[in-house]
Order: C-alpha cells, then structure tokens, then sequence
C-alpha cells in the first residue's frame, strides 16, 4: 500500500462510485513510526487519511445516524 502498512485485520467494505464503477472504502488501523494511527481510505490505492479519536468517534456516530434512514436503494 505504497509505504502504509495496515496493522491486524482492516474493514475493507465493497462500494460504487457516482459513476457506478466498483471501489472499496477501507478503515483500521495503520502502523506509523510513532505508533498505530487510525485511518480510512477511499479507493483501492489512494493515500489513507490519518483520524484522531474523536475524528473517528464522528465517523462512527454519523455512519450509524445514516443507518436510520429509509432510502430508495436500499435493499430489504
């Protein structure tokens, strides 16, 4: 992953893009000289955006939040 290594076992989720091409949203941990970071990537092998706690906290509430509503693609 072009000099980021993910540290144990990452969620890698399917996605599409606006354009319906296939990708992938990854979300762990990444192991930094300083120690594990907590990062999440769009794409198979673009650069992963490094979280502080609460960053990660925010993503984790709003992504639940969203789980509540009812949309037109959704699959039942």
């Amino acid at each position: 992953m072009r000099g980021h290594r993910w540290s144990g076992t990452p969620l890698i989720v399917p996605a599409r893009t606006p354009a319906g091409s296939a990708t992938q949203v990854t979300l762990g941990l990444i192991d930094t000289t300083d120690g594990p970071v907590r990062a999440v990537r769009v794409g198979a092998d673009g650069p992963p955006a490094f979280l502080p706690r609460q960053a990660m906290a925010e993503l984790v509430s709003h992504a639940q939040a969203m789980l509540t509503l009812d949309l037109p693609g959704d699959r039942r």
